[in-house]
């Protein structure tokens, strides 16, 4: 077990031994860092058989890209944790397959990290992004009860359509940042920040939102089949472009705002019950006043 720095002090080719310090190409359970001693970025022969690393650190001071669309660093049996305090203007690609995933980063590129898949069953277990911004691509797939979490303004996560839970869905919870939701999720909790389901205009389903702050956007067709809001604001629609959506069950506490007034392409089912709050609502809404 050692830790390798990448250099790239011969070419771009992970497995060139000359390209790391120590010199050597890094072996199962090897700790690799990336950070500012690069010259180059490490772009060939990312796809890594039957090996496990139990740690990869991509520092601030790491200028270059690792990975590459299609062609994402995939260790075969995946990551323990991935470390991200990145600053540079490149792109990293990571194959799935991390257990711990913590991004606290400064950077001016929107796909700064990119967390995709290529095989099932690599899974992500735990994201926590701090500050920084991470792109979920759509073949990315989480573990069961696996959890997604923004506890940063400067946290910005976009989670593509196609990104699916294994087993039981986990919860995406956010506290602060903002998050561009495009895929269907069983659980948000909302305590902060800004989130949109449906930024790409698609149809996404959400089982339950937990609002206790922040603002929440709903801009997908589909259905939502519970909010629960004592908190922040709530828009069913923001855009102007208001498609046609179903809510099952709404409850509406006081502290929170619900603004159903440009909404009117919103079927509620079972109707929205508020317990001395005072929503925006259009007319023909369904109440019920507890």
């Amino acid at each position: 077990m050692a830790e390798k720095v990448w250099i790239g002090t011969t070419d771009t080719d992970f497995n060139v031994a000359g390209n790391w310090s120590a010199s050597g190409v890094p072996a199962t359970g090897d700790t690799l860092t990336f950070d500012q001693r690069a010259i180059r970025a490490c772009l060939l022969n990312m796809t890594q058989a039957a090996k496990a690393f139990p740690t990869v650190k991509l520092m601030r001071g790491f200028a270059y890209s690792l990975g590459g669309a299609g062609a994402a660093f995939a260790p075969a049996n995946g990551i323990t944790d991935l470390l991200v305090h990145y600053g540079g203007q490149g792109v990293c690609y990571v194959n799935t397959g991390i257990t711990r995933v913590h991004v606290d980063a400064t950077n001016t590129n929107e796909n700064m990290l990119v967390l995709d898949s290529s095989a099932v069953g690599d899974d992500i277990t735990n994201l926590t992004i701090v500050s920084g911004k991470v792109v979920l691509a759509a073949t990315v797939s989480f573990a069961a009860s696996s959890r997604v979490s923004l506890n940063g303004a400067a946290a910005k996560l976009t989670i593509a359509s196609g990104v699916t839970y294994s087993g039981a869905a986990g919860v995406l919870a956010i506290k602060d940042g903002t998050v561009l939701v495009n895929a269907s999720q069983s659980t948000i909790n909302c305590d902060g920040g800004t989130v949109t389901l449906g930024a790409d205009g698609g149809t996404q389903t959400l089982t339950l939102l937990e609002q206790t702050g922040g603002t929440f956007y709903w801009e997908s067709s589909g259905t939502i089949t519970t909010v629960r809001c004592s908190g922040g604001t709530f828009y069913p629609n923001r855009t102007g472009q208001d498609v046609a959506k179903t809510l099952t069950n709404g409850f509406v506490y006081p502290g929170a705002m619900v603004d159903l007034s440009a909404a009117y392409n919103l079927t509620v089912t079972n109707g929205w019950y508020t317990y001395g709050a005072s929503p925006l609502w259009p007319s023909g809404t369904p109440v019920n006043r507890v």
